[in-house]
């Protein structure tokens, strides 16, 4: 039996039957940047309400709500 695989998992089977993949020395450490690196923060903007009323209307004009 085969298994499908997409375009990308063909590539990263590619990738590290190629032998271009390393291990990392710090795996831990590897994982907890990454994970600092995906963490989302909340930012707070302060804007005129004639920019905001700017940004809606190129919003709509763009087909985005």
């Amino acid at each position: 039996m085969t298994i499908k695989m997409t375009a990308e998992e063909n590539a990263i089977v590619e990738y590290i039957e190629s032998g271009e993949a390393q291990s990392v020395d710090d795996v831990e450490n590897e994982i907890n940047r990454y994970a600092q690196m995906n963490k989302q923060k909340a930012i707070s903007i302060r804007l005129l309400e004639s920019d905001i009323e700017r940004i809606k209307a190129k919003s709509v004009s763009q087909g985005s709500d």
